[in-house]
């Protein structure tokens, strides 16, 4: 595709802009435009640009899992043990290219020393219109540019980033029950069982250092260590946005077959290795070994002639998590994590007031882990965009480059929550049901992604992963942003939730097969982010990815064979973080899917007897999914994803 690179200011430096849009601060429309080549001497940077985006990204993934169960019943004692393997292993890469639009291969940069034969300059008399249309429609475009020009556009930058990740699991269980005949009147039964896994999850990163060429403005041409290719019919090819991205003005562009095997033309074969020391320190390895025991009373008795069922139990569990990456590991450094134990007792009581109509109380105290990257110790550290403070020749003898880097954490708490819910239950006498119930969670933790800025790379020993190469300049001090996975402090969370199923068995045939079934939720919500996250003050925002309301109702429809049903899937905006530059809290905009199902078994006495055919189809309306901040003005990003339909055909001996 094609993606349009322009300075945070615009209307300084070597950008401007004529009839501009504005929501708030922000601008949503205008022309942008530049007419300064670059690269420049004033400060003003690369400008805007327009950059052809050409990457493959390779994933392959295999499985295999391996379980055993046994189990005895020894009358009042039934025992069970169980035993798991798996091995997960990835292998994912990621092929990065850029084309830019390149005036000459001639302009050099005066005062500076070249090693390169010429020095690359983009093209200036840049310009683009554009509007954004809201959170639900696709934004108007206008290039003034041929952004298919063989003349002026060349392969810029190409790199190439694999990670291979391996995971296994090992994990066995022993469970028992043993019943009683209303033991004390109330005691139906007694359970209690062990757990235990030992899981080691890897992570290998190899790469070709930082990449090879200039991706538009995060580093001097002069540094490129290839000079960029030209483009031709035979190696490259015009494709074009159609439908309603053509209408809004969507260019057509140039897309390279392949980018990898076109570079190694001109540059030699691309070496994956790990020279780079950022590639070792971001390979690393977790270990997690969990052990846990728990009990359970089940209670079966009456109070006042009423039945009343339901479990009282205690799960107790301990973790041992660590994780160390490649470079500490070959320094003889050791891993780092922590190990805890967390106390989960739970209540489930169900009171069953009439034949038809039941009232269930509960209470938990649950955990849910981290992701189990989010624990590994591997730290990546980066030169995106390298940007020296003082000019040369002012006299500032330090200079200072914008770096990032971000780490896993293995010293993450699980999420921790106490659950109280009530809900009642009505049975219908055809089988349709009733539930409405109110539900509660205090929450201890939350994990969210961190960002510290002013981050002294230097002064915390990160320094090697960024100046590897011998060729690197030498420098007094690197500050920039660094980021990761952290605890935040605690929030709640109630809501309600209302749910009907029902089929109309009372209708007149054939209307006797329609049915539907619904649920309503709506959730109340909120979360104390701490000061070091993302504006550098405290907040509280709601917990990101829960909606305020969610409604999904089904209409279904049963007749001789024949299934169909329609489903509403509907839920309003939610709290989505994001890591771009820096730490953004931007909302997802409210969403409604439509789906469709129908199918036909054949009858049973026929010579299709067993066959049943299947259509389905998903997000008829191609619903978008679009993120905005604070308000639906500021649009972040709009996604379709498109309608998708599968025929199927089943047989049942």
């Amino acid at each position: 595709g094609v993606r349009v690179i322009g300075p945070q200011e615009i209307g300084s430096g070597n950008t401007g802009i004529t009839d501009p849009v504005f929501d708030g601060n922000t601008v949503i429309g205008g022309t942008l435009f530049r007419n300064i080549a670059a690269p420049t001497l004033d400060g003003g940077g690369f400008g805007l640009t327009f950059q052809g985006i050409n990457d493959n990204q390779f994933d392959e993934d295999e499985l295999v899992s391996i379980g055993g169960n046994i189990e005895y019943d020894l009358g009042n004692l039934t025992a069970s043990f169980d035993f798991t393997y798996s091995t997960a292993d990835s292998f994912f890469a990621n092929e990065v290219s850029n084309i830019l639009p390149i005036v000459s291969l001639d302009g050099g940069i005066p005062g500076e020393s070249n090693s390169l034969p010429a020095t690359p300059v983009i093209a200036d008399d840049q310009e683009v219109t554009f509007m954004i249309n809201g959170v639900t429609s696709i934004p108007t475009l206008n290039f003034a540019n041929d952004l298919t020009d063989l003349s002026l556009l060349r392969l810029s930058s190409f790199g190439a980033f694999p990670f291979e990740n391996d995971d296994e699991l090992f994990a066995y269980a022993g469970d028992f029950e043993y019943r009683f005949d209303k033991l004390f009147g109330f005691l139906a039964s007694v359970e209690f069982g062990i757990r235990y896994s030992e899981r080691e999850a890897t992570q290998f990163r190899e790469s070709t250092g930082f990449g090879l060429g200039n991706d538009a403005g995060f580093f001097q041409f002069a540094d490129m260590p290839f000079t960029p290719i030209e483009l031709t019919e035979t190696n490259s090819s015009v494709e074009c946005f159609s439908g309603a991205f053509a209408d809004n003005g969507f260019p057509c562009f140039l897309v390279i077959e392949d980018p990898r095997e076109l570079f190694e033309s001109i540059n030699g074969p691309v070496v994956l290795d790990q020279s780079a020391g950022f590639n070792v320190s971001d390979s690393f390895v977790i270990n997690e070994d969990v052990i846990a025991g728990y009990f359970q009373f089940n209670i079966d008795t009456e109070i006042g002639g009423l039945p009343i069922t339901g479990n009282i139990g205690l799960r107790i569990v301990n973790t041992d998590q660590s994780s160390i990456n490649q470079a500490n590991e070959e320094a003889g450094l050791g891993a780092i994590g922590q190990q805890f134990t967390e106390f989960l007792p739970s209540a489930n009581i169900a009171l069953a007031i009439t034949d038809n109509d039941q009232i269930r109380l509960g209470g938990s105290r649950t955990f849910a882990r981290p992701p189990i990257t989010d624990l590994g110790a591997g730290v990546t550290v980066n030169t995106t965009q390298v940007t020296p403070i003082g000019v040369e020749g002012s006299g500032d003898d330090d200079e200072f480059f914008l770096v990032g880097g971000s780490s896993g954490n293995p010293f993450l708490d699980p999420i921790i929550t106490n659950n109280f819910d009530i809900s009642y239950e009505h049975y219908f006498p055809n089988g349709g049901i009733f539930t409405s119930a109110i539900f509660f969670k205090d929450i201890e933790s939350v994990i969210f992604d961190d960002i510290v800025s002013g981050f002294d790379f230097e002064a915390e020993g990160l320094l090697p992963l960024i100046v590897d190469d011998p060729n690197f300049p030498a420098v007094s001090g690197f500050i920039g942003n660094f980021g990761g996975p952290a605890n935040t402090g605690g929030g709640n969370l109630w809501g309600i939730e209302l749910a009907y199923t029902q089929v109309f068995e009372f209708l007149p045939y054939p209307l006797d097969g329609l049915g539907v079934s619904a649920n309503y939720t709506y959730i109340d919500s909120s979360i104390d982010v701490p000061p070091s996250v993302l504006t550098g003050e405290p907040l509280e925002t709601e917990i990101p990815g829960f909606s305020e309301h969610i409604f999904n109702p089904t209409v279904f429809y049963d007749f001789k064979g024949f299934s169909n049903r329609v489903s509403f899937r509907y839920r309003s905006d939610f709290v989505s973080p994001q890591i771009g530059l820096s730490a953004q809290l931007p909302e997802t905009d409210d969403e409604l899917v439509v789906d469709y199902q129908a199918s036909y078994a054949f009858p049973e006495d026929g010579p299709l007897s067993g066959v049943t055919l299947l259509f389905q189809g998903n997000n008829l309306t191609d619903e978008a999914v679009s993120t905005f901040f604070g308000h639906q003005g500021q649009i972040g990003t709009v996604q379709f994803f498109g309608r998708q339909f599968f025929f199927g055909l089943s047989y049942a001996f």
